[in-house]
């Protein structure tokens, strides 16, 4: 039996009206920093009510374009690779206000090329505390929801886990933000096949890293994780990364993804690359407190 994304183009055509409307509408209200005011209120200066401490930040980025993507196994025979062309647009961000943090990642491209239909359906939120150990930095916890979806007629991974927790360190200053966390949760569902063959279902412990550096005008993010395989010995290593810059409303994007079975009883294990450039408009709010 072949699992393929050509077989949930059902699923990603209406999932993608739904996020994609709701990432236009994110991008283009960060067009303006008193966007990220409207939703978390402006810190007020005018009086001391408020701790230093407990002052909002937000660092959110938006970009909207054309992703030129290559898909390549180097395991399988003829180490096969294709190339495609799609829409694509993601919205990333930090929030922090009243002792609370948030994390949202959503991405969506859709469009097709040697391997067929070709597409990224990505979402994740988070919500936890950050203890106060400064004003713009401290440890943080959070409860994170993730769903993934990517891939083509070559190459598949789908994952939800439900719940995942986030454990690490953030500082939000301004247009600076880091953040690094470990992640461990659970993954409910999720297919991974590699040349078109079904080879196995996620399902289990899910464990791993995350961490994302926004410096002004550059964004660096990473995260890597190791999931359970349903009845099954072996395990499944996931990677992705992702580098974008900006200059005024231009952007320039690369994404990367990785995936590998992990197992001492293959001499050649599967395994395939996903990345992608992408080229389009951006925008960054960020608030100013902290500065």
């Amino acid at each position: 039996m072949r699992t393929t994304l050509s077989q949930h183009g059902a699923l990603v055509a209406v999932s993608a009206l739904f996020i994609g409307a709701a990432i236009v509408s994110i991008t283009c209200s960060a067009q303006a920093e008193p966007a990220v005011y409207a939703a978390h209120g402006p810190p007020d200066e005018s009086t001391d009510e408020e701790p230093d401490f407990m002052r909002p930040a937000a660092w959110v980025r938006g970009v909207v374009g054309l992703r030129v993507g290559q898909t390549s196994l180097p395991n399988s025979d003829g180490a096969p690779k294709g190339t495609s062309f799609s829409f694509s647009a993601r919205n990333e961000g930090f929030l922090f206000r009243n002792g609370l943090t948030t994390y949202h990642d959503t991405h969506l491209a859709l469009g097709g090329g040697g391997f067929g239909l070709d597409g990224i359906l990505q979402g994740a939120f988070g919500l936890g505390v950050r203890i106060p150990v400064a004003e713009t930095h401290g440890p943080i916890a959070r409860v994170a929801f993730l769903g993934a979806l990517r891939g083509n007629d070559a190459y598949y991974f789908s994952l939800l886990d439900a719940p995942q927790g986030q454990f690490g360190y953030q500082f939000l200053r301004g247009r600076v933000g880091f953040e690094v966390a470990a992640t461990v949760g659970w993954a409910i569902a999720g297919r991974a096949s590699v040349d078109g063959i079904e080879r196995s279902r996620l399902g289990g412990l899910e464990r791993g890293l995350m961490a994302t550096l926004a410096v002004r005008h550059l964004e660096v993010s990473a995260r890597a994780c190791r999931v359970d395989l349903r009845d099954e010995a072996r395990t499944l290593d996931v990677g992705q990364g992702s580098i974008c810059a900006n200059a005024l409303a231009l952007a320039l994007c690369g994404d990367l993804a990785w995936m590998r079975y992990s197992t001492s009883l293959m001499p050649t294990q599967p395994e395939a690359l996903y990345a992608g450039f992408t080229i389009g408009f951006a925008t960054i709010a960020a608030t100013k407190s902290g500065t």
